[in-house]
């Protein structure tokens, strides 16, 4: 019983635990682990958590909060959700309770974690629940949780960054920078830095997005091998998901 009370509280903290759960517990699959891990009644609380999350979520798009991502383009072209913001526009307490109803009429969810969020507007989609292991007892609009990263996230319909995901993203391009500046003084071959630099390209490209000043793009982002021609890098496209932790 301590066990599974354990792996349920473990599990709903940090749903990345799963695998460290299973070893612990010397499971030969996820899916024992997930047994574990399945509690209505702590999963029927964590549903009134996502609920009120995905409504503050919600209402800071319909006040003008800077967002980029593919959710935002999918809610642009939402006749719903836009005549949601013309009818609502300026009408105080009300916007709270019509705003709860179209979340609800919809089943909208938003996950939180540190790198975006996943507003489940197209669930049959999520880049998380195509990889192994996804759990049996996850419905149609859940992520898997425990899939998830930043490679996967970005280039998925469900993703939305906002400003509180800033910080992961601004240590990302500049680590990034710094990296690829220390390797190419130390001598290495640009074109082995690609990865990287197409990942440093993508964190500005979503900073931008929400209106993050940034330095002036450095060159060493850009710059080609000049073994073979020098040129430039073509500019990765941050919703193309092409590039994956």
């Amino acid at each position: 019983m301590i066990r599974k009370l354990y792996a349920n509280f473990a599990y709903i903290t940090d749903p990345r635990l799963v695998e460290a759960l299973r070893v612990q517990y010397g499971h030969s699959s996820l899916a024992m682990t997930y047994q574990y891990t399945h509690n209505p009644k702590q999963l029927e609380s964590a549903d009134e958590v996502e609920r009120a999350l995905t409504l503050r979520r919600m209402m800071e798009l319909i006040n003008g909060e800077a967002v980029t991502g593919r959710a935002v383009s999918a809610l642009a072209m939402d006749d719903d959700f836009q005549q949601l913001k013309a009818d609502t526009q300026n009408s105080g307490q009300q916007i709270w309770i019509e705003t709860a109803k179209w979340i609800q009429k919809h089943d909208l969810r938003f996950y939180e974690s540190s790198h975006g969020g996943c507003l489940n507007v197209a669930p049959s989609e999520m880049r998380c629940k195509a990889r192994n292991d996804k759990p049996e007892f996850l419905d149609d609009h859940q992520p898997n949780l425990s899939k998830r990263s930043a490679g996967t996230c970005v280039g998925c319909k469900n993703f939305i960054m906002m400003g509180s995901h800033r910080a992961f993203w601004t240590e990302r391009y500049r680590a990034g920078k710094q990296f690829i500046e220390s390797a190419l003084a130390q001598g290495a071959d640009a074109a082995s830095l690609r990865i990287i630099k197409d990942r440093t390209r993508q964190a500005e490209a979503l900073l931008r997005g929400i209106g993050e000043p940034l330095p002036p793009e450095d060159s060493t982002l850009n710059a080609g091998p000049p073994s073979r021609g020098g040129g430039q890098s073509p500019k990765l496209d941050i919703t193309d998901g092409g590039v994956r932790d």
